[in-house]
């Protein structure tokens, strides 16, 4: 029993690696039988049922064919021509549904035997192309040919399931050689008609230029000067307002002064006259101020006289007074010898002598109406 496991289990190894698959890069792995759909394997590793699915291959590297028409072909304009052309195609794996036509078309083929396939079917669609061109397109225009050959081709490609790369037009062979010094005197002529139209379309280019800027540099001295007419009317006109506003501005303060000065010549008569009745009143005060120190002198004097007057009598009054005490006085100093009792005699003697002294000025001044001591005061 456990050797017949172990034979299974190798048989699952021997299969197990048996089945697996490797594509390469240029190649693509189509792997049929278990499923309605192929499984497609690029560039990638694989597996499949030995035995059981089927493994097929197809070239989906790009390929070149080389095709032409073995025989000169007619054009547009009834010139012959052999034409050489190299198309590249390749297998369309960008689109399933197109790469399946491949499948049916190219599996299990080598390059050469699809090339093989293909070049009559390019070769008629080349063939179709030159005859609706002109020779002279066809001669020149080589570009143009490619793509009108690819374009007419391409159906045609996809129904094998590939597309058309690139197609190039390497060779152009005329039936008559002389068709091709025509062409090419032709093409001189055009070339040299081709440059005088545009050197004189350029010239004519120039001159329109050269038209519009003048008339541009016209326009702007042309506007520049109107600028300036401007300007210099908009500075007279500013000059005049200024003029204008200067006049009255004169005007005004030349009213404006005059009247100042009117009013100044008021203000200073105004003055004037104040300082004069000032000075009016001033003199009125000094002249009575002067008189009534006169009047004052003059009763001063007059007082001092009187007084003078008075005093002259009042001095022969205490010459009097004095005659009249030396009198009082006089038993006295003819006494030789005073002799006094008791305490405070000689003090009583005194006030005894001015007591008689005091009723004699008393006297004086009420029978004289003279008052001593008043008088001596003030001397």
């Amino acid at each position: 029993m456990l050797v017949f496991i172990l034979f299974l289990l190798l048989i699952g190894v021997v299969v197990g690696f048996a089945g697996i698959v490797k594509a390469p890069p240029n190649r693509a792995i189509i792997i049929t039988g278990l499923s309605k759909k192929p499984r497609v394997v690029m560039d990638r590793i694989g597996w499949h049922l030995p035995f059981i699915e089927r493994v097929d291959k197809i070239m989906i590297s790009a390929f070149s064919v080389e095709i032409g028409t073995d025989s000169p072909v007619p054009t547009k304009d009834y010139q012959k021509a052999d034409i050489t052309a190299v198309m590249k195609l390749q297998v369309d794996i960008s689109n399933p549904k197109v790469m399946e036509r491949a499948y049916r078309n190219f599996l299990n083929k080598t390059k050469e035997e699809m090339k093989k396939g293909l070049e009559k079917s390019l070769q008629g669609n080349l063939r179709e192309i030159i005859g609706t061109l002109e020779l002279e397109k066809l001669y020149t225009n080589r570009e143009v040919v490619a793509e009108s050959v690819k374009k007419n081709a391409t159906s045609d490609m996809q129904s094998l399931g590939l597309e058309i790369v690139s197609c190039n037009i390497m060779q152009v062979v005329l039936e008559d050689e002389k068709v091709i010094d025509d062409l090419a005197e032709k093409e001189k002529s055009r070339i040299r008609l081709e440059a005088e139209i545009q050197k004189a379309e350029t010239d004519k280019q120039i001159k329109i230029e050269q038209a519009r800027k003048e008339e541009e540099a016209n326009a702007e001295v042309s506007k520049k000067q109107k600028s300036i007419a401007i300007i210099k009317n908009e500075v007279r006109v500013l000059n005049a307002n200024l003029e204008k506003k200067a006049a009255e501005a004169e005007a005004e303060a030349k009213t404006a002064y005059d009247l100042r000065m009117a009013q100044l010549g008021l203000e200073i008569d105004s003055i004037v006259q104040e300082n004069d009745d000032m000075v009016q009143a001033h003199s009125a005060e000094r002249y009575r101020s002067r008189k009534n120190a006169e009047a004052e002198g003059i009763v001063a004097i007059s007082k001092a006289k009187n007084e003078a007057g008075t005093f002259e009598q009042n001095l022969a009054y205490l010459e009097k007074c004095a005659d009249i005490t030396k009198a009082v006085a006089e038993p006295l100093s003819k006494t030789e010898k005073v002799v006094m009792y008791g305490d405070g005699n000689p003090s009583q003697l005194i006030r005894d002598v001015m007591s008689a002294s005091n009723q004699v000025v008393e006297g004086i001044r009420e029978g004289g109406q003279i008052d001593l001591p008043k008088i001596m005061s003030k001397k």
